[in-house]
């Protein structure tokens, strides 16, 4: 949480925040792409997707902040590889895991899905971002 000079909470853009969301979920094949290509098919990795969407987590954040234009795929693509490149981080995992399923509860059809099943949509974008296995398939 951002927080201003006078030690209040920041509550983040509304525009920003959407625009991150669509960002993630346009560039999951991205991210997943990135962790399959690289993978060595004899030894399991089970964090190499997660680490993937780390990448893709902190290049969707710094996006538009960095001033970067252009296609954010092409931008997203190194951030990506470098956090491949990196140990695992249980917390950073987690963390993305937890941005991935936020920005997945926040799409329309989520939320009606949720409503009509009677639970929150947090908790059915947590079993969608779940879904994924580690190396970025479906279940």
């Amino acid at each position: 949480m951002l927080t201003c000079p006078d030690g209040r909470a920041q509550q983040p853009d509304r525009r920003r925040v959407g625009a991150e969301r669509e960002l993630l979920l346009n560039n999951l094949p991205l991210a997943a792409r990135l962790a399959r290509d690289g993978a060595d098919d004899h030894a399991e990795d089970p964090t190499r997707f997660g680490r993937a969407l780390v990448g893709l987590v902190d290049a969707a954040a710094s996006f538009g902040a960095a001033g970067a234009t252009g296609r954010f795929g092409a931008y997203a693509e190194p951030r990506i590889a470098a956090a491949l490149a990196e140990s695992a981080d249980p917390v950073r995992l987690a963390d993305a895991r937890a941005t991935i399923a936020a920005a997945i509860a926040s799409r329309q059809r989520v939320r009606e899905l949720a409503a009509f099943l009677g639970v929150p949509p947090a908790a059915l974008g947590g079993g969608l971002a779940d879904a994924l296995r580690s190396d970025g398939r479906a279940v």
